[in-house]
């Protein structure tokens, strides 16, 4: 597979996948940017996953990197990658509950879920949350009632990405 994506398989790997079921669980897309760049100049190899109706998505997620590699709709590969990499980064998404769930280093960002409910409480795991007043807890699952809405709350995934990268620089 590091042929095929043209990957040093002697650099560390790193894998964003900055999509999710629905809009009012992505952190926004431009801050996924952001730590994609601080990835790369921090010496990693950047993979980023998705389905592939979200390649554009992925695309904006690569906008600062020098060498980017896509598995928009590649799955398989997805799932392959993840025992050979140094950090996953993720939204609250199935593809991030199956890197914690193998014990990937994963930095996951919650805001209309509860991480607790989810991923109970994993040593592999660091999660950033919204502030948000109206966020989910133990009793309950949403926030707001139906999950599928977007939330128009200045607080909806307030997490900076100065406060990603210094988790992130813990797990690198």
């Amino acid at each position: 597979m590091c042929r095929e994506y043209r990957l040093n398989p002697h650099q560390p790997l790193a894998m964003i996948v900055p999509g999710a079921g629905w809009a009012s669980k992505q952190w926004q897309i431009e801050k996924f940017s952001e730590i994609a760049a601080f990835l790369e100049e921090n010496g990693c190899q950047v993979l980023l996953s998705g389905s592939g109706s979200e390649l554009e998505l992925l695309k904006e997620a690569a906008s600062r990197l020098k060498h980017p590699h896509f598995l928009a709709g590649r799955l398989q590969d997805t799932v392959d990658f993840l025992p050979h990499l140094k950090v996953f980064i993720g939204n609250d998404s199935g593809v991030t509950h199956l890197a914690a769930a193998n014990d990937i280093p994963v930095l996951a960002f919650f805001c209309s879920t509860c991480p607790e409910c989810i991923l109970g409480t994993r040593e592999n795991v660091k999660v950033l949350c919204s502030s948000c007043r109206f966020k989910p807890d133990e009793k309950h699952f949403f926030c707001g009632g139906y999950p599928r809405i977007s939330c128009t709350r200045p607080e909806f995934m307030d997490i900076s990405t100065d406060q990603a990268i210094e988790v992130l620089k813990g797990m690198l």
